[in-house]
């Protein structure tokens, strides 16, 4: 057993610390003898043991009285904690530090987010390098000003009518992610911004989102119930409305779309719950439980009540704005929000060569435990957690030029965070006036649940850009703070973030739950050279004094950033190589394809790349990070200007040399002739993928391995290509275009230098309004439900039609009824349980019908669905009447529209004989059995 598999044994509880102790020294042993050179293992195992001893203090299993007062923290610095520490890092030998550091090292590989006033992380970050507020009051269309009044003291109102706003938290694309509309509207919007946003993520980072499945990707979401249930009426009472207000679904939403088998967990720690996130995350990849994670936090305020509550715990600001660290601190401002990074071990990102945002070198959490109150914040405690993740990952504080605080903007609340923080720098440093601190909640609002992940992206955006943003609405310092004497600033202007020659860049976050729960991560910046930090250091050198009034970067500024990028991206491998690339995109359907190549080619035009090794990036980026899906398009270029020609022309429906579809396998423009193709026939994928579904008819490359595509377009296509390399380019477009699998990678082992990812805007999702549509009626679980009321619909073949698209089986709304085939089983046409029980409810109310689940499950299709309908309303045409004024009069309770007995046979009977489904009998013991599976 090894030192790692040893410790999670022991955090497992299944053996003891006197029998983790021995087995480690047995394995220290077993490698010394082992070793063939000089050096042993036995200091590696030796620093896991005391890791492991020092983990678990004597003093935790120890109960004392603590004092229901918390002591003031001194403002002289506090001694070195004595003792040994949970990490011991020998910083007399830089090397053996280095490694244990990089060993614990978190790389953040991708992000994304959407904030108040800000749906992508460009806008984002203009609004923080700007200063800009983003609160507004909250708009009519989420709920009325009937909860406001001014006078705190009114019962049921808020004296605060402002929010940081999530102006698109209704807007999903419900087909994307293979979910009906009608399960998308009775999903809370926060499931779907966090689904969402993951799958950005993945896309942000280059990875193909289909080839995790099976994997042990982790998911952990800071989030909290809201109050999207109160709104559905009677229609949340229902399997959708079940699953789509748990908290315990929204993690899982992406784990079940992508088959991910990593720790899936719902984190509510409140106000932290986001960081802890994070921070569990990392513990989750350092014990390998996770080979990767998708860690952050979302929130949404969909009704009043998270205003009033805190309004008469008095917490908000009257203001409507965040004032931290001022004087004029007086509360905050709800915000709403979703944030996910996407995280992996430091030593795997460096070994897939995965792009890199910054690195977590330490994190922490902790509890208040007992204070002056259950929601009052803890300074010692804060203090304490930060000391232990400096101790624990050898942090020097002096390196740390940044906090992003959780600087909610209250009057006790921030001189309690700034003192803490002084306490625990001071303990290692004598340093001052060299830390700037912050709060994103100045431009943005607290987004609670979310708050950390939003910390976390802005310091990682500081780091791209190289720049301090400021903290706003920043006048005169709080009275009860003090920095004169301290490390800090408070950073009120946009400013080059300078570091010491070679140094990089470091931040804190921390994030504070109002439950007690305490989180702190310290992140740097990711150089993966001393020459890069070189050349970094010398851009900004050159460029500090550009900085001009108004928070505005000059132009040169600009350019000399994007220059050190560009550098850093091609990692310094440009040979001057040029060639044909295949650029593939990919989208659901036709529509999705053309908005996609359209925001391409609008953003490969803002870049302007003209590097030969820049243009290999994109086209490797677009096959191997990019998810296949059903339609498809290729263009062929060599430069930048071939692909916009290319990509205009295809969304100009142009006919291009440059652009291959489906069609191009019989165009003119290509002639055949006999010769052996480079691919095999099991080459074409003809199932589906996780979105969409390759075309059951596309032809297999058995077609194409007699003939070979002679190329009448121009010959500049065809320059610096030998005419075997030129047929297999074209070979291989074809294959994908028409729903193949290309091996893209094994298609640069002979290029003389290897292309690296770019991080490229992902696929443009189709922007919908899906919000509860219901009264938001006051529903109590034991209200009595309404008998349901059928109706002789004229046409049932519509009912189908309309019920199936509102599911998404078999079509979309978007698609023609004739693309259905009615004779296939709706199990075949993405039928599931959760689907087929709402169908089930749908047809009973609007019917009286009873369709069983074993029917749904097992066979049942559109046509005979159809049948059944039709029989229904013919039946009802006659006797409805009859039917009717006979229930009246006899006052049974029986339900009319299944028992029918007035010259009529029974329905269940009428079902039996026509269409060959089971009567009560055999209903009720299939239905047994299909419980019981």
């Amino acid at each position: 057993m090894n030192a790692q598999a040893i410790l999670r044994s022991l955090q497992e509880g299944n053996i003891s610390l006197a029998e983790a102790k021995h087995r480690l020294s047995e394995a220290s042993r077993q490698e010394q003898r082992l070793a063939e050179g000089p050096v042993s293992a036995q200091d590696a195992r030796q620093d896991l043991s005391q890791e492991i001893q020092d983990s678990i203090p004597e003093s935790k299993w120890l109960h004392k009285q603590v004092s229901t007062t918390e002591p003031k923290l001194e403002r002289e610095p506090s001694p070195r904690p004595s003792g040994p520490t949970r990490d011991s890092y020998d910083e007399s030998n830089d090397e053996a530090a280095r490694l244990k550091r990089d060993s614990d090292a978190i790389a953040i590989i991708g992000m994304s987010g959407q904030f108040p006033q800000a749906n992508t992380m460009e806008q984002f970050w203009s609004n923080l390098a700007e200063g800009r507020d983003c609160i507004s009051e909250v708009p009519a269309d989420r709920w009325d000003m009937s909860f406001y009044d001014a006078d705190p003291k009114t019962p049921g109102k808020s004296y605060s009518k402002w929010m940081g706003v999530l102006e698109e938290a209704d807007q999903f694309d419900p087909h994307f992610f293979q979910l009906s509309p009608a399960e998308a509207e009775l999903m809370d919007p926060q499931q779907r911004l966090f689904l969402e946003h993951c799958w950005r993520s993945l896309e942000d980072a280059g990875i193909a989102p289909s080839s995790l499945a099976g994997s042990r990707c982790g998911v952990f979401a800071g989030c909290s119930v809201n109050d999207y249930d109160h709104l559905m009426g009677n229609e949340g009472m229902s399997a959708y409305g079940l699953v789509g207000r748990s908290i315990a679904i929204l993690p899982a939403r992406i784990s079940y779309f992508l088959n991910l088998k990593g720790p899936c967990l719902a984190i509510d720690t409140s106000c932290s719950a986001s960081l802890v996130a994070i921070a569990e995350a990392c513990n989750s990849l350092k014990l390998g439980d996770s080979d990767l994670a998708l860690a952050g936090g979302v929130c949404v305020l969909t009704n009043p009540a998270m205003h009033i509550m805190t309004s008469k715990a008095g917490m908000l600001s009257p203001d409507g704005r965040c004032f931290t660290f001022d004087n004029r601190a007086n509360g905050f401002v709800p915000g709403e929000g979703v944030g996910v990074i996407l995280l992996k071990r430091l030593a795997d990102a460096v070994r897939d060569e995965d792009l890199i945002y910054g690195v977590i070198r330490g994190w922490g959490v902790n509890q208040d435990g007992r204070t002056n109150g259950i929601t009052a914040p803890s300074g010692q405690s804060q203090s304490e957690l930060e000391r232990d993740v400096y101790e624990r990952f050898g942090i020097d504080p002096e390196s740390i030029t940044m906090v992003e605080t959780h600087g909610t903007g209250t009057r006790l609340g921030d001189p309690i965070e700034v003192e803490a923080l002084t306490a625990a720098f001071q303990t290692y440093t004598q340093k001052k006036g060299y830390c700037a601190l912050g709060s994103v909640k100045s431009n943005i609002g607290h987004l609670l649940t979310a708050a950390g992940a939003a910390g976390v992206i802005k310091v990682l955006l500081s780091m791209q850009h190289k720049l301090l943003p400021p903290t706003i609405h920043f006048e005169a310092l709080n009275d009860h703070i003090t920095l004169s004497e301290s490390p800090f600033y408070v950073n009120t202007q946009l400013r080059p973030w300078n570091t010491a020659a070679s140094a990089p860049r470091r931040a804190a976050v921390s994030s504070f739950g109002f439950s007690g729960t305490n989180a702190h991560l310290v992140i740097e910046e990711y150089v993966s050279s001393a020459q890069e930090i070189a050349c970094s250091t010398q851009v900004l050198s050159q460029v500090a004094t550009q900085v001009v009034a108004g928070n505005v970067l000059s132009s040169s500024h600009v350019a000399a950033m994007n220059a050190a990028d560009a550098r850093r991206s091609t990692n310094a491998r440009n040979d001057g190589s040029v060639g044909q690339y295949v650029f593939p995109l990919s989208a659901p359907d036709a529509d999705g394809l053309i908005r996609y190549a359209n925001m391409l080619r609008k953003w490969i035009s803002s870049k302007g790349y003209d590097n030969p090794e820049l243009v290999k990036s994109l086209a490797y980026t677009l096959q191997t990070g990019r998810e296949p899906m059903k339609e498809r398009v290729v263009i062929i270029a060599a430069h930048v200007s071939d692909l916009l020609l290319g990509l205009e022309s295809y969304l100009n429906n142009q006919t291009s040399p440059h652009v291959i579809t489906k069609r191009h396998v019989s165009d003119t423009s290509l002639a055949t002739a006999d010769t052996p193709n480079v691919y095999t026939s099991d080459a074409l994928n003809t199932g589906t993928n996780s979105i969409g579904s390759y075309p059951t008819a596309a032809p297999t490359f058995a077609a194409y391995s007699k003939t070979s595509l002679h190329w009448q377009g121009p010959q500049s296509l065809r320059d610096g290509l030998p005419p075997n390399d030129f047929k297999h380019l074209i070979d291989v477009a074809n294959t994908w275009v028409n729903g193949g699998i290309v091996p893209w990678r094994e298609q640069y082992t002979n290029s003389s230098s290897s292309p690296v990812r770019l991080r490229l805007p992902g696929y443009p999702l189709r922007k919908e309004r899906y919000w509860v549509r219901y009264a938001s009626a006051d529903v109590a679980p034991t209200q009595q439900i309404q008998a349901p009321t059928h109706h002789a619909y004229t046409d049932a073949r519509t009912y189908v039609y309309e019920l199936l698209a509102r599911h998404s089986i078999g079509i979309q709304s978007n698609q023609s009824v004739n693309s259905l085939d009615e004779g296939l089983p709706f199990i075949q046409l993405g039928l599931d349980s959760l689907v087929a029980i709402h169908i089930q409810n749908m047809i009973m109310k609007d019917f009286g019908l009873e369709v069983t689940m074993v029917q749904l499950m097992d066979g049942l299709n559109t046509r005979e669905l159809i049948q059944l309908l039709e029989g229904v309303n013919h039946e009802l045409a006659i006797k409805q009447t009859e039917a009717v004024a006979s229930e009246h009069s006899s006052g049974a309770e029986r339900r009319q529209w299944l028992d029918i007995e007035h010259n009529v046979p029974r329905m269940d009977q009428m079902k039996q004989r026509e269409y060959g489904v089971p009567g009560q009998k055999e209903k009720k013991q299939d239905e047994a059995v299909w419980m019981e599976l």
